[in-house]
C-alpha cells in the first residue's frame, strides 16, 4: 500500500539510482512530483543535460528570447543585489512561465528563485551604475 511518506522515499530511491546511471552521460535527474493511490504510484522524473556550450536549458533560452523581453544578454550570469545585502546570480530565463521568468541563484547559499523581469532590470542597472 502506498502513502505519502513511502511515496517520498520511493521517489528519492529511484532519484538517487538513476542519478548513478545517467551522471556518466551528462544527464541531471530530479524528481518532478507524482500521484498515488493505494496500489499505484505514478512518479515523473526531470531529465536534463547541457548544450555543446554548458548552458542549461533557462540560459540558453535567455541568450535566444531574452532581447525579446528587453534583457541584455550580458544580464547572464551577473550578480544583482535584491534586498538588503541578497546578491544574486541571474542564471537563465523560463520560457514555460508567465509572470516571473527570470531565474536567480543566491550566491551564498545556491538557492533557486525566480523573480520578474522589471525587477531584474531593474536590479542590473542599479548593479552597473556602481
Amino acid at each position: 500500500m502506498f502513502t505519502r511518506e513511502k511515496a517520498k522515499e520511493l521517489s528519492k530511491v529511484v532519484e538517487e539510482e538513476v542519478s548513478k546511471i545517467l551522471k556518466e552521460r551528462g544527464i541531471e535527474v530530479k524528481s518532478a512530483g507524482g500521484t498515488f493511490s493505494e496500489l499505484e504510484y505514478t512518479m515523473k522524473l526531470k531529465l536534463s543535460t547541457t548544450n555543446q556550450n554548458g548552458e542549461d536549458q533557462y540560459a540558453a533560452d535567455f541568450k535566444r528570447f531574452g532581447k525579446g523581453y528587453g534583457l541584455k544578454e550580458e544580464m547572464l550570469n551577473s550578480v544583482i543585489e535584491l534586498g538588503r545585502g541578497k546578491f544574486m546570480k541571474i542564471t537563465g530565463l523560463d520560457m514555460g512561465r508567465r509572470k516571473n521568468v527570470v531565474h536567480l541563484e543566491a550566491v551564498k547559499t545556491g538557492k533557486k528563485f525566480l523573480t520578474d523581469i522589471d525587477t531584474a532590470t531593474r536590479a542590473y542597472d542599479r548593479a552597473v551604475a556602481k
